[in-house]
């Protein structure tokens, strides 16, 4: 999985930057959740939501001409999976955050001859208004942490309690 940014051009998008890094206590997420985090008064788990334009602005782009895809599948020699990022609903407990990326659909699991090619330049394709969501989770709260990925395998994912579940839910319920 990568994010990239693009720049939106006539009806293309063209890639700006390679792979950026949205977690860690240096990137996007942690800041822009540490602002949300601190106008809430309270001691327990709290939610919070940023959106694809906060994240683009926090990376130093201009949120009217640029986009941020993910790539959910880097690493495939012959399809492309792109999907932008809309969301990061967030719910942090003091030393761990389960969160939710809301994702829309530019290409799934599309054939094409040169992948590299295709992702340096591509032509929008017609919206697709159906909103995916990933799990995943930081390894940060609201007290401490680092706000790196967690690991995700096999048989470990993002464990969601019934308070962080409901909130999921809230958020993505149409």
């Amino acid at each position: 999985m990568a994010f990239r940014v693009y720049e939106k051009i006539g009806n293309y998008l063209i890639i700006k930057e390679k792979e950026v890094s949205l977690a860690g206590k240096r990137g996007p997420i942690y800041s822009l959740a540490m602002k949300k985090i601190k106008s809430y008064k309270g001691s327990n788990a709290v939610g919070w939501e940023i959106t694809e334009e906060e994240l683009i602005e926090a990376l130093g782009y201009n949120r009217n001409t640029h986009k941020l895809i993910i790539d959910l599948k880097p690493d495939d020699e012959n399809k492309v999976s792109l999907f932008y990022l809309k969301r990061i609903f967030g719910y942090s407990y003091d030393k761990w955050t389960p969160i939710a990326l809301q994702l829309e659909r530019i290409y799934s699991d599309k054939p094409v001859k040169d992948v590299k090619e295709f992702k340096n330049k591509f032509q929008i394709p017609p919206v697709d208004e159906k909103l995916i969501h990933e799990f995943l989770y930081l390894q940060g709260g609201f007290e401490k942490g680092n706000w790196v990925w967690g690991r995700v395998g096999g048989v470990n994912g993002c464990l969601l309690w019934p308070d962080a579940f409901k909130f999921f839910v809230n958020k993505i319920s149409p």
